[in-house]
């Protein structure tokens, strides 16, 4: 095969694993030729003018993270760094698409995955994604626009058998939220983690976010616009209100049961930004979700999943709240508290509203020291029972505590989380290897380990969380705070990121998961960019004991190969995000979708589970094609991390370009 884009056949069926939405100039340029013998030309050459900008054989992967059935050789073109949109071309192989080489390059896609939270909005009127700002907003193939009318703005009901309170069935103002996966579900304990993880991502990347929203172009997603104002980390901790929690019965007349309709808070003081808009969207719902007592209901979801191919308006099934349960409860006090933070300048009324809600969960969660587990009676979706982790509800009240500590400077918070803490590590555990993978959804007994830094993280290991906010808190540390269990649990956060980036480094794709497959894997890797980010961090605070510049460029180049995964380098050479990079899913397990018969955009799938290869882009594979706001929020996160802090749109074309509006891979040869 002659070596340029006229003698190369790209798309699918060449063997080339690579990002296809593109690569920082001035980071890492990998790809992996899929093939049993290395040592083949390849060159990379400009689309602009075919010019070949660098050459190279490819060479033998060394690792010895398998997972993969493929044999591999590897492509380094780190040195190339001049914005451009280029081809990769290996001899005897083919070709890849264009992709762009730019450090803008992933703006566009971070505001793409932002915008699936928009589309995933429950209530109101998720309205026709406006032009530009690097959407899609219509379907070329059928000239529809990705919106749907207002919906369940009957949520929800209370009752005996759902909820299993005494008394007729009554209506309780449960409306907004985001659908929470495939399903128009709306789930207590995986919105907050959601939330949480959004809210990290803007403490931790505030200033790139909103510069990447400082661009030229029509009206924010949101309805509010304006610049957002960062909480830096080095700007202090706001001060919110810290009276005394009130106890149960004990709620001043000021602020009511802190459970007005739908929580109308009415507008923000200062303009948000697109990006803070959606999470106040998501957060005040959040709030809906405690009762009088001060506990959280568990979920708001009809009695059995809606028919699969309806639209949300076209669902008019009766949904219920499920029991108050600790789990819900702990995750509402934990988002609640960092939302008081984080909202304390731009909307004061949320954060007083955050700060109540917080206090008041708190106060239910002491009177119920012993674990009240969600009863879910005669409902058939989703449970978010955590039976997958030990320590599942001890996770969450430890992010919990960190919260309230950082947020209000609780200082006996401050005191239950160090106590809690140091009954994580379980003796004759190795934390710093993966479990095995699990073979059925729900396994029963412990997959994972009594880890203080979990590996896998997800909902059901929210610590990580809590471990996170207690080594980069920016509070002084009360008298008597334990030193050596800080010092361990820097050690412990090092390690698991230095494991990352081992696994990283040895694994064909450099997937940071290495042989491990679970149910949202995909969600997982994405997540992993928090404790690799997190731990350099820390090491920059001098925790974490000495970790070379050389490390943290590891965990750096780790989180960077992970993202890459998501958008095509990995077994399939696809893209596992609809409507973005090459090949995306076609057919995710998503009800707008299925009744629409055409992918939504910008939706994140869960990937291979419980193998390597086993991903089926049917939208019947719910076990690995639906999509979930939880690993929506992780590809944020990971995409946050690699977005530049000056506004402007990267100088090549955008990374979605090789697509049609549809979603569907151009024929471009």
């Amino acid at each position: 095969v002659t070596l340029g884009p006229t003698g190369c056949r790209a798309g699918h069926g060449v063997p080339i694993r690579y990002n296809s939405v593109g690569y920082l100039a001035s980071g890492p340029k990998l790809a992996t030729v899929a093939v049993k013998h290395c040592g083949d030309a390849w060159e990379l050459h400009r689309v602009a003018d075919a010019a070949t900008i660098a050459d190279g054989v490819t060479r033998p992967m060394k690792g010895t993270e398998g997972g993969t059935l493929d044999d591999v050789c590897l492509v380094d073109f780190s040195s190339v760094s001049e914005p451009g949109v280029y081809r990769l071309a290996v001899s005897g192989v083919g070709a890849t698409e264009p992709f762009a080489v730019d450090d803008g390059a992933l703006s566009p896609v971070f505001r793409m995955a932002m915008a699936g939270f928009y589309i995933a909005r429950c209530g109101g009127e998720a309205e026709e994604l406006p032009e530009g700002i690097g959407l899609v907003t219509t379907s070329k193939a059928s000239g529809r626009a990705f919106a749907h009318a207002a919906c369940h703005l009957h949520d929800g009901y209370v009752d005996e058998k759902h909820t299993q309170e005494p008394g007729p069935e009554r209506f309780r103002d449960g409306t907004g939220g985001w659908h929470d996966a495939g399903d128009y579900g709306k789930y207590t304990v995986n919105t907050a983690f959601t939330l949480g993880t959004l809210m990290y991502a803007w403490e931790h990347f505030g200033a790139a976010i909103t510069a990447a929203y400082a661009s030229e172009g029509p009206e924010p997603l949101a309805p509010a616009s304006g610049p957002a104002r960062p909480t830096a980390p080095d700007a202090g901790v706001p001060e919110v209100d810290i009276s005394p929690p009130p106890g149960p019965g004990n709620v001043s007349e000021a602020q009511g049961d802190g459970l007005p309709p739908g929580i109308d808070l009415g507008a923000p003081q200062a303009p948000l930004g697109p990006f803070l808009d959606e999470v106040r969207y998501g957060l005040s719902w959040l709030l809906t979700m405690q009762d009088e007592s001060g506990g959280a209901y568990h979920k708001l979801t009809p009695t059995a999943f809606a028919d699969l191919q309806i639209m949300p308006e076209e669902d008019t099934s009766e949904r219920f709240f499920a029991a108050v349960s600790s789990a819900a409860t702990a995750s509402l006090v934990a988002a609640a508290a960092q939302g008081a933070r984080v909202f304390a300048h731009a909307d004061p009324a949320l954060a007083g509203a955050c700060k109540r809600a917080a206090d008041r969960g708190q106060a239910w969660l002491d009177a119920h020291p012993e674990e009240q587990a969600p009863r879910q009676g005669p409902f058939t979706t989703g449970t978010y029972a955590g039976t997958s982790s030990p320590r599942y509800v001890d996770s969450i009240r430890l992010w919990a505590l960190a919260e309230r500590w950082e947020s209000f400077g609780d200082a006996g918070a401050f005191r239950a989380f160090e106590k809690l803490l140091q009954t994580f590590p379980e003796k004759g555990v190795n934390c710093t290897e993966l479990p095995r993978s699990p073979k059925a959804r729900f396994e029963e007994g412990s997959v994972f380990p009594n880890c203080t830094v979990q590996l896998v993280f997800d909902w059901t290991t929210q610590g990580n969380f809590g471990v996170i906010r207690y080594l980069t808190s920016q509070r002084q540390l009360p008298w008597g705070a334990d030193g050596n269990l800080r010092r361990q649990t820097a050690n412990a956060l090092s390690a698991a990121a230095g494991a990352l980036a081992r696994i990283s480094r040895d694994h064909p794709y450099g997937r940071t998961m290495g042989k491990y497959y679970g149910w949202g894997i995909n969600g997982n890797v994405a997540r992993q960019t928090m404790l690799l980010h997190a731990a350099n961090l820390v090491a920059a605070r001098g925790l974490g004991g000495r970790v070379s510049p050389a490390a943290q460029q590891a965990r750096r180049r780790a989180a960077g190969l992970g993202l890459a995964h998501l958008l095509g380098a990995n077994d399939f050479g696809r893209s596992y995000v609809t409507g973005v990079g090459f090949g995306p899913p076609q057919n995710p397990h998503h009800r707008p979708s299925m009744a629409e018969k055409r992918p939504w955009p910008y939706l994140l799938v869960g990937g291979p589970w419980p193998a390597a290869t086993d991903w089926v882009d049917d939208k019947l594979s719910f076990e690995t094609n639906e999509v979930a706001i939880n690993w929506q929020g992780a590809l944020v996160y990971a995409l946050a991390m690699w977005l530049p802090e000056e506004p402007g749109e990267p100088a090549v074309s955008s990374p979605a370009d090789s697509l049609r509006a549809d979603g569907q891979v151009r024929e471009e040869r």
